[in-house]
């Protein structure tokens, strides 16, 4: 694990943002971790979860 970890808050951002950033982080050799935090299916996150 890096020292430096980077935290991106995707909360405001929309999946294809979200997917963009991912993208952009594996082309530089990051390795990418997208953790979810709460009840998915409260915040209509499922959808986003289903097609990803």
């Amino acid at each position: 694990m890096r020292p430096d970890p980077q935290l991106i808050s995707t909360g405001s951002k929309t999946l294809e943002e979200i997917m963009t950033l991912t993208q952009q982080q594996l082309k530089n050799n990051y390795a990418v971790v997208r953790l979810y935090s709460g009840d998915v299916t409260i915040y209509s996150a499922i959808h986003e979860q289903i097609r990803t």
